[in-house]
């Protein structure tokens, strides 16, 4: 739901940068939030279960490192409500790129996990 909400909200957000969006509003916005909220909930519905499956809360993993760093990244997009200089214009582009650090994170971690073999090991 979080990664569904973030793609919708990244969607918007470039619908609302080139202009097509039919008025000025924040939906995109409240997609993103929607999102964090999942994300957070995600994570620690994730903690909980691997200490109970595994007895470990938490691991130096990328996949791990790679979930707090979006998670930050989008805490970053609710704080920047408190800013008076960041429109919506620059709230959408950050969304918007958010949304492509997800991406970015999704395919890199199925790609690390192939196993690929490395040279000069």
């Amino acid at each position: 739901m979080a990664h569904a909400s973030f793609g919708v909200g990244a969607w918007l957000s470039l619908l609302f940068i080139l202009g097509k969006s039919p008025r000025e509003d924040r939906l995109f916005s409240y997609f993103i939030i929607w999102g964090f909220a999942f994300y957070t909930v995600a994570q620690v519905v994730g903690a909980v279960w691997a200490y109970l499956g595994w007895s470990s809360p938490f691991m130096w993993s990328d996949r791990h490192l790679q979930s707090v760093v979006v998670w930050l990244y989008y805490s970053c997009f609710l704080h920047l409500f408190l800013l008076k200089e960041w429109n919506l214009k620059k709230r959408a582009y950050f969304g918007l790129s958010g949304f492509v650090l997800v991406l970015f994170f999704i395919y890199f971690s199925q790609i690390s996990e192939m196993h690929i073999p490395r040279l000069g090991w």
